[in-house]
This record gives structure tokens, sequence and C-alpha cells, in this order.
């Protein structure tokens, strides 16, 4: 293999020489000469120093003598060891020395080494034996001992840019430090806002914070519970409706630390509340081109799940006059996840002219559901039908139509609309037919369907839900569904049979006591009629939306109030329901919403959606003041979650003309959509429709993954995931909730537990024989080349190259990764994991 082996006879000492042959095979030859000593072993005089009546001190003689590195073991010996005035032993290599007792003064230790040939080499030790306690003496020396007092240190503090809505944790890389009292001096800390009108300070944990004189304050903790304690402290902006596009306000939290000895410690970030941006989503075809079409209504209704958003065109003529089509976008992940694409354009397989496919549609995960609700049945003209498509059905990212779902003979009549409304939930549907004469003529009625009811991937009817009311009510005009609860409006209900009170409006919320098959039962009614400010043709219901236990009701043309006090006709309103306000199940009034601004015929409330953090009004205005519509976005106080604070108004990027800006809403993970079916995309093209998509909250790619999304929501409850307060401290990738020093982002990467502490070693390090081994565990949902290993000789500059990764474990979750790297001559070999966002 390129080398030559030599072994020395045995117990030879010297110089020998040999010559040896190259051959290139080709004819030509060379001559090299080797010269070899042998036992040439440099021994060096050692000096040691001992006590006079100690025992076996190990003396190592060979430590400055002239050994090879990384000689075995055994390669060199002590054979012999010997002295006048003490006792000597050879123990592992090292000479084990007792001196003769009462013996002072110096000796000499003789000594024998002798290599693997058995060459022998002498050496000289030299013990200086002090007489013990000689070099000691007594004294009383006085130190003074002057306390100084450290300050505490605060480091980390950055700054925030975020939307006028956004919950942040604005100290989440603050570290606060004190060497006083080994590090665990208790500390006071205080937070204040510039100008407490600017947002709301809250922590999650209570009992840490009280408020004093206009700061919230806590005491008496060390300064890694300080820093754990600010790390979960939360501001959510609040501008009340200041922050206007192109304007933004900044608030300054200040952070004030004291361990009540040394001045008090400041410091603090700004936080910059700006506008929520939004995007334009315009009617295309699937190869880019426009695909507006007069009165067609793109954005009649919309909804949005995920990177998923749906939008109807319901009187598109596509199969006919008015048959209806749906558009599905999938969300770009760019930089800033605010442009969308379109994937596919639906339409049912039966489609026809006057179906109006697109009227209603509601949007869970993988399941789309349309209303036609003038779909002709059999010989049965308007009784309407709902469509049910799959994501992947028919092929990968397909949306494939499922089922189609009408009702039989003995529930269906002419006109009854059914598919007018539609709300989906967990494999649940429940459809309205405010038309319905299952009671009376138009007393409406409502339709629960359930998947697999009858058969693999069949959506079976579970219940009709029978609405005892009077003719003309509209039962089921509007619905919405979440869990076990669902809401159905009925806007026609009368008041008494007074003309004055007629259609005043009402809400009923079901609810449905398990899965199996008890029926949905009326838990409570909802209505106005006791209120001295209804009156006729209010239309209380005729937009509904729950979620959890907070339902909203729209009342379009309820009479609201001026600045003075006096009605404005038709400018609308709505209304928030909580379950157990002013007591259990009782479904108490928690809030009248009116317009900021009422103006005559404003429709406020014509459509309405809430989810966990964000809550949306809007507008069908025929106002010739303000003509486009206008969207109000409230938001859920962090500190208080019965109340609901206004944050701002939306508006489109022109307000001149009637465009139903708002007519439509749906909202889900800090994205609000708001159809605008009136507006056009160019005079040719009147009523063609455009949908405006606002984000309410600042997102990165790395945030709004869907691996990310549903890890959190594999580890944690659906509750604690809705409070935006809990994201530092508990949910968010930067929040430690087992407190094993492992974020959530990287218990995430390598597949761990984020409940349950890891506090083992969770990567190991190999040293083996030219090479370097790092190896960890790695989840198998993270996407290939976010995460990867490099090393470095220096610190300072790292590589990917050179390292070779295998799999040397394979489990369900995660694979166990070896990456190692060739130390190829370097003193210092460093591997670190690396992950790129």
């Amino acid at each position: 293999e390129g080398s030559v082996a030599y072994t020395p006879p045995s117990g030879f000492v010297g110089t020998v020489q040999f010559e040896y042959n190259v051959s290139d095979g080709l004819g030509g030859t060379a001559t090299a000469q080797v010269i070899v000593k042998v036992g040439d072993l440099p021994v060096s005089a050692d000096q040691f120093t001992v006590l006079s009546g100690t025992q076996d001190n190990a003396l190592d003689v060979l430590a400055n003598d002239g050994i090879l590195p990384n000689s075995p073991a055994d390669a060199w010996l002590i054979s012999e060891a010997e002295s006048a005035t003490a006792q000597v032993q050879i123990s592992d290599g090292r000479l084990l020395y007792t001196p003769v007792q009462g013996f002072t003064g110096t000796d000499v230790i003789t000594y024998t080494v002798e290599d693997q040939s058995g060459g022998t080499y002498q050496g000289k030790a030299i013990v200086q034996v002090h007489e013990s306690g000689s070099d000691r003496d007594q004294g009383t020396a006085k130190v003074t001992i002057n306390g100084v007092n450290d300050a505490p240190v605060i480091s980390g503090a950055r700054k925030f840019e975020v939307i006028n809505t956004q919950v942040i944790n604005p100290f989440s890389e603050i570290i606060v430090t004190d060497v006083d009292d080994q590090g665990n001096e208790l500390l006071s800390v205080s937070v204040e806002l510039s100008d407490p009108d600017q947002g709301i300070l809250f922590h999650p944990e209570p009992g840490i914070f009280s408020w004093e004189g206009g700061k919230y304050i806590a005491k008496g903790f060390s300064p890694r519970q300080i820093t754990t304690i600010l790390h979960g402290l939360c501001f959510q902006a609040s501008s009340g409706g200041r922050v206007t596009k192109g304007n933004e306000e900044i608030t300054n939290i200040i952070l004030y630390v004291s361990d009540l000895y040394s001045e008090t410690v400041e410091d603090g970030t700004a936080v910059t509340a700006v506008h929520p941006p939004s995007s334009k989503v315009l009617p295309l075809n699937l190869i880019g081109e426009t695909d507006s079409e007069t009165g067609s209504h793109f954005g009649n209704a919309v909804a949005i799940s995920g990177d998923t958003m749906v939008v109807g065109s319901f009187l598109r003529d596509v199969k006919g006059i008015d048959s209806g089509a749906v558009y599905i976008y999938e969300r770009n992940e760019g930089a800033d996840g605010q442009s969308w694409i379109l994937v596919k354009i639906l339409t049912p397989e039966d489609g026809l002219a006057k179906d109006q496919f697109g009227v209603s549609l509601d949007l869970v995960n993988d399941t789309l559901v349309v209303g036609a609700n003038l779909k002709k049945v059999g010989s049965k003209k308007r009784a309407g039908a709902v469509y049910v498509f799959e994501r992947n059905h028919g092929g990968d990212s397909n949306w494939g139509e499922v089922n189609k779902i009408t009702l039989g003979d003995d529930l269906s009549n002419i006109g009854d609309q059914f598919g007018r409304s539609v709300g989906l939930s967990e494999g649940v549907l429940i459809v309205g037919a405010p038309f319905s004469d299952y009671v009376s003529t138009d007393s409406g009625a409502a339709f629960v369907f359930e998947r697999n009811q009858g058969g693999v991937n069949n959506w079976g009817m579970s219940q009709a839900i029978r609405h005892e009311g009077d003719r003309l009510d509209w039962f089921g005009f509007s619905v919405d569904i979440d869990g076990m609860f669902a809401v159905i409006g009925a806007p026609g209900a009368n008041r008494s049979s007074d003309f004055n009170d007629f259609e005043l409006g009402s809400a009923y919320i079901y609810k449905k006591s398990s899965r199996t098959e008890e029926p949905w039962g009326i838990e409570k009614k909802l209505d106005l009629f006791n209120d001295p400010r209804a009156s006729r043709a209010d239309n209380f219901g005729s937009s509904v939306s729950i979620k959890g236990t907070n339902v909203v009701v729209g009342s379009f043309l309820f009479d609201g109030f001026s600045e003075t006090g006096d009605r404005v006709l038709n400018s609308g309103a709505a209304f928030i329901y909580r379950r157990d306000k002013g007591g259990q199940k009782n479904w108490g009034k928690a809030k009248d919403l009116f317009s900021q601004v009422p103006g005559k015929n404003d429709r406020f409330g014509v459509s309405v959606d809430i989810d966990s953090r964000y809550l949306v009004i809007g507008t069908h205005s025929i106002n010739p003041d303000f003509p486009s519509g206008y969207v109000q976005l409230y938001s859920s106080d962090i500190s208080d979650h019965s109340a609901w604070n206004f944050e701002d108004v939306l508006l489109p990027s022109r307000q001149d003309r009637v465009i139903g800006f708002g007519s439509s809403l749906a909202l889900d993970n800090g994205t609000a959509v708001i159809g605008a079916p009136l507006d056009r995309e160019s005079a040719l093209y009147e009523r063609s429709g455009i949908v405006f998509v606002n984000y309410l909250q600042t997102s990165t790619d790395f945030h709004n993954s869907d691996y990310v999304r549903d890890w959190i929501e594999e580890n944690f409850d659906k509750e604690i995931i809705e409070r935006p307060s809990l994201e530092g401290s508990h949910w968010g990738l930067t929040a430690d909730p087992d407190s094993d020093s492992y974020p959530n982002g990287i218990e995430l990467l390598l597949g761990t537990d984020p409940n349950k502490a890891d506090h083992q070693v969770i990567t190991e390090t190999l040293i083996n024989k030219g090479s370097f081994s790092f190896i960890y565990p790695r989840s198998k949902r993270v996407p290939n080349g976010l995460m990867f290993t490099q090393w470095s000789d220096d610190l300072k500059s790292w590589s990917m190259g050179g390292i070779t990764e295998t799999v040397i474990e394979d489990h369900d979750d995660y694979e166990l990764i070896e990456a190692k790297v060739n130390i190829n001559g370097s003193k210092s070999i460093y591997m670190r994991l690396n992950f790129e966002k």
C-alpha cells in the first residue's frame, strides 16, 4: 500500500540503513535510501518535591522523556528503580516514592526505561524531601470587604412594526441579569406605555402583574424569572381607528427594572402600528387573462380556510344565463403571503341557466360546499341544491364533486331555495331553505347533513329543523355552525300581528349535546322584541356568525343613531351575544355595534363574521355620501375576552361609486376576505365584481407554513391556540411550555414533545479516527432543505462541504441522523445544526 514495514531485531540499539527501488511499470526505475534510528530515546532528568512522613508519592518520571506522541501504553516500561534513602515501587508507568522516616534533604532515584525491542536507557530523578511544616509560619491578616451593589442589566431590546390590531410579545428577546446574590437577587419590574390609549398590556398568568399608578408592575422575582415573565408579556395595539392607510402610530413601551438598592435601570422598545395591507383579486381565467363578465357578481359570497380562498360568482353565464361559478385560489407562499393564484373554476356537472351556483358557500380544510338556491329539482323550480367538493378528489390537488344534495319530495317544494345559506364544521353541514313551506308559507326551515351518513363520503340528512314560527319568517335565511353550536337567522319574524311589528327578525341558537344520534335542540331565541329601539323591517338575523360561545347577529335595516342622538334610517347595526352573559346558557347581549359614521341606507350589518380574534361587519351601501361601502374591524380584548374593541374602518381602493364593498365577508387566521360584487375592472364590465383581501397580522413564510400550523394544532388545545396572549408562553414557536430549555420551534424541528421536558441530551458527538460525527433527531414533517449541519475549524467561517449525512434510526415521526466530517489534520472541529427560515 505504498509503505515499507521494518521490525528491528530484539535488543538491537543503533542505526540501520537500507535501500528500496521504485518502478513506474513502464521500465523506468529509481532507488532511494532510508536511515532508521532504533532505540534513540532521550531520557531527561526529573525534579520532584515531597514532604517527610508521606507515603506513595506518585512521580511521573516519563513525562519529560522523549516518548513519541500516541505511543501505546506498553511501548515504554520502567524496568528498574532504586534509592538509598527511600522505598520505591513501580506502578502503571510511575514511581511510588516513600521517604525513610525522619529523612530530609536531597535524594536521587535511578531508573531504567526499556523499549519494545529490549533496549534500555538510564534516567535520574532528584527528589527534595522537606520536613512537614518547615516552610510555614502563623500570622494574622485583616480583610475589609466593602459591599458594592451592582445594578441589574437589560439586554436584547428591539423594535417592532405590526398591524394596528396585532398582539405581540414586545420583550420576547429581552434578557435581565444581576450578579448580586449569585444571580438570584430579587427584582421588581414595571412597564408603561407612552400613551395608554394606544394599546393594552397583559400577562396571561394571573397574579404576576398588577396596576399601580399607571404602570404594570411585577415584584419579587429573580433575574431569570423576570426574563421569563417579560417573554410572556403581551401588547395589543389598539389604534381605535386612528391609523389610516399610509399613516402609522408609534407606541413606546418603557421597561424599568430595580433591585431596590441601586438606581432603577430603564430600557424599552418602540412598536410602530400600521394600517392592514390589502391586495385585490380580479376574476381571471386559468391562464391569467381577464375573465370579467358584466353582471356576474364575482364576490357575492366568499370563504377562506388556511391558504385556500373561494369566491362565488353566482350570476356568471358559464352554463347558461346566471348558471353561476366558483373560483378557488391558493395563497402564494411568497415573501409577504399577499398574492393569490387561481387553481380551479368550479361548475357543477349538471349546471344549468338560472341555477345561481355560488349564491352561498363555506370551506373547511379540504371540503367545500356550494349552494345553488334556484336549482330546479325534478319539476320543482327554484327548489335548490347544494354541491360538495373535496380537494384531491379525481387527482392530486384537484377539487372534485363528490355529492349533490337535494331534498326529497316530501320536504321539497317550488321556491324553497334550499341552499340559500350553508354552514360547515367538522363533518357537519347545515343548509337553510328560507322560503320552505315546511310549517307554513315561507316560514323557512333548516336541514342538517353529516359526512358518511348512509355510506362512505356520502352526506346524508340527519335532521330537519322545523321552525315553529309564522309565515314569512324566512327561517334559514342565514346559518352558521361551529362545533356543537349552530345559529339560524329568521329576519322576517314578527314581534306581533301589528303591522308596525312586522319583520323585526330573530335568530335561534341550537346545540347538539353529543355526537350521537341525539338531535340538535334549541338553546336560545335571540331577538329585539323588548327593545324599544327596534322597529318594523329591521331584519335582525339577516346575517349571523358563531365562534365558540360568541354569536354576532346583523340587523342591516336597523335605524342607528347619529352623534346628536337622532335616528338614522337603515344605517344598520349588529349585536354580540355571549353564552354565559347574564347567567349560564343565557346567551345575553354583550355589546351593541353601530357604524362609526352612520349614514342613511349604509346597511351596516348586511354581512358579519367572527373568529376567536377578530370581528368584521360589512355594509351594502347605497348612501350617496358613502357609495362604495366599508367594513368595520373589531378585535377581542386580550385582557377581557368578552370585550370587543373597535380598531379600524377597512375601505376599498376607490370610494366614489356603488360597488357593494363589504356585502360578503370571511375571516381566518388573521386574513379578512371582502367581496365587492358590484365593482368592475373597467367600464366594459359593470357589476363584474372584485374581491379585496386584508391582512390583519404580520406574517412570515415560516409561521404561515402548513406544517407549522398543523404541528401547533396537534400539540396544543384549540382553546389555547385561540388566545393570542398565550403565544409567547404556551403555543408560539419561541415559547417553552415544558421548561426544558428547548423552545417549541426547536421541538418542532427535532420531533420532540413540546409538552414533556426533554432534559436528556438530544444530540451527541462522536470522535473517531480521522472523523467527527454529530448525531441529532430530525422531524419528518419538516420540509427538506430547512435543516442542515455545518462545520468550522475557527468558529468564524462555516461550511456544508464535506459533510455526509446518514439515517441511522428510522422512527414514525423522526429520523436519527449522523452527520460526519473528516478532520483532515485540523486541531479543532466544531459542528452546528442550522435552520433556514
